[in-house]
């Protein structure tokens, strides 16, 4: 449920506001490459923390330990979606109303009559 909320929440974002999500997507486009640096480290790391005390030590504490550390994160984040489901749909039907009201406000900033007449002024101006 969490995960598609999201995904719908998105792709009508994406959807109804095109160039407004475009513009604002454009400012974080310096640090996207970085955050997918940082993205890629700490996914690494956690790759060497849970296999290598598997490989080196096998059945021993180490490895048992990292990897029920990482099975009380799993179910946890899996586990919150379906215990407040309720919310979770609340907050996703929030995300949508909200995209839907940005959506309709700039379109209705781009084909206000004042945008239109200015945009015509000025192909007059310069043919």
């Amino acid at each position: 449920m969490g995960a598609a909320t999201v995904l719908i929440a998105l792709s009508v974002s994406a959807a109804l506001a095109q160039a407004g999500l475009a513009q604002w997507m454009r400012r974080f486009l310096p640090v996207v490459g970085r955050l997918g640096g940082l993205a890629l480290t700490v996914s690494g790391l956690y790759l060497i923390a849970y296999w290598l005390p598997q490989v080196l030590h096998p059945g021993s504490l180490a490895s048992q330990t990292v990897a029920q550390v990482s099975e009380f994160f799993s179910s946890a984040l899996t586990g919150f979606p379906a215990a407040h489901e309720p919310i979770v749909a609340m907050i996703g039907a929030v995300v949508v109303a909200r995209s839907l009201g940005i959506a309709a406000v700039l379109r209705t900033s781009k084909l206000s009559p004042r945008s239109i007449n200015e945009g015509d002024d000025h192909q007059l101006g310069a043919g």
